[in-house]
């Protein structure tokens, strides 16, 4: 395009004309809660995992302690023990739902709340 200025001089304009493309997409979550009663032998966490899970949410509702490992989980600080979960206590971690978490407690029973999503 050319256009003159006001000095009558001629401006040169040149461009490059774009074209947008709105892409429209939805996303789709899913949650998914369980309560899992954990006892004194490996409790997997949770009975069947969410598939293409992103994450796992734990919350323990007890008075106890649970130890969070894998099948092997102890209740105790040995080294098959796991992570300690104390009571009312939350853990998250960015799992997929091929990792396999289990809980144990040293006595009794316990409440945990399993919450995943993607």
């Amino acid at each position: 395009m050319r256009y003159l200025n006001r000095s009558n001089k001629i401006i040169l304009i040149t461009g490059i004309i774009l074209s947008l493309s709105v892409i429209s997409f939805a996303l789709t979550y899913q949650i998914k809660t369980q309560t899992v009663s954990v006892g004194t032998s490996a409790t997997k966490l949770p009975t069947t995992p969410l598939v293409g899970r992103a994450y796992v949410s734990l919350q323990n509702v007890g008075s106890i302690t649970v130890y969070v490992g894998d099948s092997t989980v102890t209740a105790d600080t040995a080294s098959t023990g796991g992570k300690q979960l104390r009571p009312y206590g939350i853990m998250t971690r960015p799992y997929d739902n091929t990792v396999e978490l289990y809980g144990i407690v040293s006595s009794s029973t316990c409440n945990v709340i399993v919450e995943e999503g993607k």
